[in-house]
């Protein structure tokens, strides 16, 4: 579909150097305002200030909010597209089509930059990584009660566990992708909320990007992604489904990925998992 131009006007030029990092956003027609603004926060309090923010909001959602915020952050690039879009990573390539930063950080309403430094640390980091086309760090678990109880599992990224169709050895929010290798493999769009799951595996993102070993974010757990119902179950296992392609003897691993899934399901109903 032709992609949403903003009105002129949307993205009044600023002063200033080339970020190093674009913090693309996804808005869905649902999130909150306090959760969007935990993230932005995030982003323009950090101490490096080559930073700049991405925001795809659908439709015109919190789109008085967002001008008001950028409009009072005048020293921090922000860009914001509006209009429709088809789904959270259709809004991701969106951002990633407008991005100046040399790297970009995917991240949700409510996620966050695990502290003021990751931005001066990350490009220290990446100097002495000789400039990977993808880098990935811890990303600190919030269920947004408490923070910092665990980090998400990176057991498959580093090799020391199997890997199957289901299971993502890379948390998104963890990743950070060279501009010019993100523009040349983009995200795909008909496959829905886990398109960075088959991302991963398509492209074996967990062979050959570079660890740093610091948090670079922090991941609210009690968010949409997290919500299982008939529907969220139907639209992962599509995701899980198209991620077994990436797999030898397809047809079987989709076979068991959809009783994993269901098994999944019917422990939640039944209040043997929460």
């Amino acid at each position: 579909m032709p992609r949403p131009d903003p009105s002129p006007d949307s993205n009044p030029p600023r002063a200033a150097t080339r970020p190093w990092l674009s913090v693309c956003v996804a808005v869905g027609p649902k999130e909150l305002l306090s959760r969007l603004l935990a993230t932005l926060d995030s982003a323009s309090s950090q101490s490096d200030g080559r930073t700049e923010i991405v925001i795809k909001t659908a439709g015109n959602h919190l789109i008085d909010e967002i001008q008001e915020y950028r409009d009072s952050h005048a020293n921090m690039l922000t860009k914001v597209h509006t209009g429709p879009d088809m789904g959270t990573y259709d809004a991701f390539n969106i951002c990633v089509a407008s991005a100046t930063g040399q790297y970009i950080l995917f991240l949700g309403c409510g996620d966050r930059l695990a502290d003021s430094s990751v931005v001066s640390d990350l490009q220290r980091g990446s100097e002495s990584l000789g400039i990977p086309d993808v880098i990935y760090g811890h990303v600190i678990l919030s269920d947004g009660r408490r923070e910092g109880s665990k980090t998400f599992s990176t057991d498959c990224f580093l090799g020391r566990r199997l890997r199957f169709p289901w299971r993502n050895p890379c948390h998104s929010q963890g990743l950070l992708y060279k501009a010019t290798w993100l523009a040349r493999n983009p995200f795909r769009t008909n496959i829905g909320p886990l398109a960075d799951l088959v991302h991963t595996y398509q492209h074996r993102i967990f062979e050959h990007a570079k660890w740093i070993e610091r948090p670079i974010a922090i991941f609210r757990t009690d968010g949409v992604s997290y919500t299982m119902d008939v529907a969220s179950l139907k639209a992962r296992l599509r995701g899980v489904h198209a991620n077994c392609e990436n797999f030898p003897f397809a047809s079987g691993w989709k076979l068991l990925s959809s009783a994993v899934y269901l098994t999944r399901f019917a422990f939640h109903r039944f209040g043997v998992l929460r």
